[in-house]
């Protein structure tokens, strides 16, 4: 895969190191390195998670703006919503 790549390999396995600790990738000595099984709860999991954080920022930020600055918000959806 390096060669591929045009990488070495202390590159690449520094890389699948650190994807197997976040748990992307399950090593085997003398076997390889291959993609992890999809855990679909931990999924469910974390999107509920980004949910509720991402409401809650929101709900904060709703607080404490200024009318300027919700002018200028909306005026950027406006213009990305053209575009």
């Amino acid at each position: 895969m390096f060669f591929i790549l045009h990488l070495s390999r202390t590159p690449v396995r520094e890389a699948l190191i650190e994807l197997n600790k976040v748990g992307l990738v399950e090593s085997q000595p003398e076997r390889g390195s291959c993609i992890a099984k999809i855990d679909y709860e931990l999924i469910g999991e974390s999107r509920f998670m980004r949910l509720m954080l991402e409401n809650a920022v929101l709900k904060l930020a709703c607080e404490s703006i200024s009318q300027e600055y919700m002018d200028k918000l909306k005026e950027y959806l406006r213009t990305e919503t053209i575009s």
